[in-house]
């Protein structure tokens, strides 16, 4: 999962040196968390130079954690039944302007407590709790072995069956042009396994594509990427998170690039400069 490093180590082991770009188009990492201790995130220093901010009660269940070759954050099952953290953009969204927030996410196959919504994406800096989800996706464990995800904005949006276990890409597009900040809006998209490709999340039974801010403070901007977790009990069932990244120039529906990928693009970089 981390894509860099992985190439790297690669590229050594086969005895050559060249530098290889870690994402393409303008995408800007926020937190890889390759770069924090193992343990508890909060007050560590993130990818983006940024520093994590955890609510007193949730800071001893949101670590970053070991899982295959590289390090992931993860929300324990003790994660209190409103859990809050978040991690300060190194530049803001801000309002007259656009940008994309991309990270993974994987729901942990278990049940525990109650169905479970972790959710994802930007605030504003402002409210906390439910009023936190400024522009965010839900994941959510149903308990009962099935999963959904959908956008949640000042309603919660069109449930879309995900399954358990499995890493999903989440692309939130936010919009802060429009004349009056009433019409601020966010895009959510999904790609994983059981989707038909990279799919745009909808509210109102498929009406609705774009979704109004949830309590947003005229102003502020986007100035964080958040993590929220509600439940009506503890403990629950337990959530992953990787490569979180933004694009700071507007819409950005790319994927930031595999491991395999970089490596074919490294070689092929390669073999060019021998020809020459």
């Amino acid at each position: 999962m981390k894509l860099l490093q992985k190439v790297t180590m690669l590229v050594v082991a086969c005895g050559f040196a060249f530098s290889v770009a870690p994402v393409q188009g303008a995408w800007s990492v926020i937190d890889n968390f390759e770069g924090e201790t193992l343990g508890a995130l909060h007050g560590q220093t993130a990818s983006n130079g940024q520093v994590w901010n955890i609510d007193a009660g949730t800071q001893s269940y949101l670590e970053a954690v070991t899982e295959g070759s590289g390090q992931v954050f993860e929300a324990l099952p003790g994660v209190p039944k409103y859990g809050f953290g978040k991690l300060p953009l190194a530049t803001t969204i801000a309002e007259g302007s656009s940008g994309t927030l991309y990270y993974r996410a994987k729901l942990v196959d278990a049940t525990a407590g109650g169905a479970t919504a972790y959710s994802v994406g930007g605030y504003d800096g402002t409210d906390t709790g439910h009023y936190s989800k400024t522009a965010v996706i839900a994941f959510v464990n149903n308990n009962d072995g099935t999963a959904e995800a959908f956008v949640y904005s000042a309603v919660a949006g069109d449930a879309v069956a995900i399954q358990l276990g499995q890493w999903y890409e989440t692309w939130i597009y936010i919009d802060l042009t429009a004349a009056d900040p009433v019409d601020y809006f966010f895009e959510g998209y999904l790609a994983g396994p059981g989707l038909s490709g990279q799919i745009l999340l909808t509210s109102g039974s498929g009406a609705d594509t774009q979704q109004l801010l949830r309590s947003y403070t005229v102003g502020n901007g986007i100035q964080a990427f958040s993590f929220y977790k509600s439940s009506a009990t503890v403990p629950a069932q337990g959530f992953f998170m990787d490569d979180a990244y933004v694009d700071m120039s507007g819409k950005n529906l790319t994927s930031v690039p595999e491991p395999a990928g970089l490596i074919l693009l490294g070689l092929g970089g390669l073999a060019l400069r021998r020809r020459k």
